[in-house]
């Protein structure tokens, strides 16, 4: 399983990149600085099964970028797990009624993340 990493932290992008290449069942891992840019990389490789991104970033924002995803029916199985420090029950609601799988709320340990990954594998 491919997977796109869309953060606009660096170090938060390698961590978690990092984390996920030693998973056996995940193939490529790309990054992408913001929405835009993620949008640019999943067009270039249609098989990512996956997408971990933070909600706030400059460009196109995490939410603008899952909307315009779920816009597309190619995209429709896609597994989305968004990470914010964005924790109202509003935005919650928000995020899940946009097409967000999964959600994780900062601070997180990567143990957390790498727990909502492997329910990935049970859905795929």
């Amino acid at each position: 399983m491919n997977a796109l990493i869309v953060d606009d932290v660096a170090i938060i992008r390698k961590s978690i990149s990092k984390n996920l290449s030693k998973m056996d069942r995940i193939g490529q891992v790309y990054e992408a600085n913001d929405g835009l840019e993620g949008l640019n990389v999943l067009e270039e490789d249609e098989h990512i099964e996956l997408i971990i991104t933070d909600w706030n970033m400059p460009e196109l924002n995490g939410m603008d970028m899952v909307i315009k995803i779920r816009e597309n029916p190619k995209f429709k199985d896609i597994y989305i797990i968004m990470i914010t420090a964005q924790d109202s029950k509003e935005l919650v609601i928000e995020a899940v009624t946009n097409g967000v799988d999964d959600y994780i709320v900062k601070p997180y340990n990567i143990a957390t993340l790498m727990k909502k990954v492997e329910r990935v594998f049970s859905t795929k």
